[in-house]
């Protein structure tokens, strides 16, 4: 039987001291879309172009969210109440399974259904503080016992 890497390692050595292999492909092409990971700035072109034109809320959505401007006046309670209105109507649901793992649900979609992704219910509150005029916009994170630091 062949030893694996991993067992091959020095005894005691620390987990955080193995070797670690990153290959990462400078042209790709994912969800018929090609991208490119030369930079940030390539990579954050390729996600726009992923998420292109998901942030159209429903009509259901906008009266809702009209309401809420209506009785929401102060810009700080306005925010507080939309994201509410998210909880409230909408459940977390994972969805990571390939393109799903990187493009969001379209807002309507997720208005629709009441459930969506980590993506999918910023992608909706961000549609809806915009609408409302409070600036927004989603942004990938990643937090957790295991995350990584990011080189910039």
């Amino acid at each position: 039987m062949k030893e694996s890497f991993t067992s091959s390692a020095e005894p005691y050595m620390p987990e955080s001291d193995r070797p670690i292999v990153y290959i990462v492909p400078e042209i790709f092409e994912y969800g018929n879309i090609i991208g490119s990971f030369s930079s940030w700035q390539d990579y954050g072109v390729w996600m726009n172009q992923l998420w292109e034109g998901r942030s159209v809320l429903s009509k259901s959505s906008v009266d809702a969210i009209n309401k809420l401007i209506v009785d929401n006046l102060d810009r700080e309670d306005l925010a507080k109440a939309i994201y509410k209105y998210t909880q409230q109507n909408m459940r977390y649901v994972s969805i990571s399974l390939g393109l799903g793992g990187l493009q969001t649900m379209s807002a309507k979609e997720t208005a629709k259904m009441g459930y969506g992704d980590c993506k999918a219910l910023s992608n909706f509150t961000a549609a809806a503080m915009n609408h409302a005029g409070i600036e927004a916009y989603p942004a990938l994170i990643y937090g957790g016992s295991r995350s990584l630091k990011v080189d910039p």
